[in-house]
């Protein structure tokens, strides 16, 4: 309303932004969930329960913009559940941390000295 500051507000217009009279369904959630679960399918059954879940959540939420983010999230957890299977012990675990390359303090010092100086120390 800030943003429009005009007296003569369009009310239909305004309920339907507003979401006035939109009720969602369970089976609208369970579709959407679906379809972002099988579009993310090879990655899911590869990480298992590493799978960054809310990816899957704000998918869904984008195509339900009225839905309750609870119902989602039970929705996804009973989809992921019913695909994988319950938790194993892997997946409890965290993930492991790739380690950077990291250049060498030689390496470092030349390119340093490149750097500042413009020209290479032979």
């Amino acid at each position: 309303m800030q943003s429009h500051p005009l007296d003569p507000i369009d009310t239909v217009d305004f309920e339907q932004e507003c979401g006035v009279g939109v009720s969602v369904t369970p089976e609208q959630i369970e579709e959407a969930v679906e379809a972002a679960i099988n579009r993310h399918r090879p990655q899911l059954l590869v990480e298992c329960y590493r799978f960054n879940m809310a990816l899957l959540m704000g998918e869904a939420r984008v195509v339900l913009k009225r839905a309750g983010g609870k119902m989602i999230k039970n929705e996804v957890d009973m989809q992921v559940l019913h695909l994988l299977g319950p938790k194993m012990d892997a997946d409890l675990e965290k993930k492991p941390k790739v380690a950077k390359a990291r250049l060498e303090e030689t390496d470092w010092r030349t390119a340093k000295d490149v750097i500042e100086n413009g020209e290479t120390t032979d």
